[in-house]
This record gives structure tokens, C-alpha cells and sequence, in this order.
């Protein structure tokens, strides 16, 4: 069964994130899939081609920059693999509130109103 708690603390992380767009929400949800998949371990396996089918992504450069700035932003450790046949190692990390913190920029309509 999908443990429900990875996703409610993923919309409520990203909640307060003015960086995340559709395309990182469908990235997250698709390796919150494959982890749960793999018995909820990390790191998975993961390969671009079946990841971009399941998130409805088809540019290969959106892809690797959404892979990117999930990394960057502390959501996934991400370890792209340069070989075909050798997926990309990915984790997930927690997203407890310790951790937030540090990611979280204010909303964009935040930033205009104290201007």
C-alpha cells in the first residue's frame, strides 16, 4: 500500500516554494511512485526515458533541469548516470520540518507586497 505521509509533506513543502513548478511536482510524484515501488528504499534506480513517459515530460532538457533543481532545492539526491544502460541513482529525502526551512523562498506575490 502508498504511504500518503511522503506526498502531504511534498505539497506541504512545496506550499511555501515559489521555485516549484508543474514540471517538479510531476518529477516528484513520479520518483515518489518508483520509490514506493522499490519497498520505499533508496536509492532507486532510475532510468530518463521511463521517468519522462510516466511525468508526461517529453523534452529530454526539461527533464535533466527538473532533475536538476529538485536537487538543488534539497528535495531528491540525484545522481545521473552518463551511461545508457545504467540508470540514474536517486533518493529521497525526508522532508521534515527541520529541513525546510532552508529551501523555502517566499511566494512570489509575498515578495511584491513587501516592496
Amino acid at each position: 500500500m502508498f504511504d500518503l505521509q511522503p506526498v502531504n509533506d511534498f505539497f506541504s513543502a512545496i506550499d511555501t516554494d515559489a521555485r516549484i513548478s508543474p514540471t517538479h511536482i510531476s518529477l516528484y510524484m513520479t520518483l515518489l511512485m518508483l520509490w514506493n515501488e522499490n519497498g520505499g528504499q533508496s536509492p532507486i534506480r532510475i532510468f530518463s526515458k521511463s521517468v519522462m513517459q510516466i511525468s508526461k515530460i517529453s523534452g529530454v532538457a526539461t527533464y535533466h533541469k527538473g532533475m536538476r533543481e529538485l536537487h538543488e532545492y534539497g528535495y531528491i539526491q540525484y545522481s545521473p548516470s552518463y551511461y545508457r544502460f545504467v540508470g540514474s541513482m536517486v533518493t529521497i529525502k525526508p522532508l521534515n520540518s527541520l529541513h525546510l526551512e532552508e529551501r523555502i523562498q517566499p511566494r512570489r506575490n509575498e515578495r511584491a507586497n513587501k516592496r
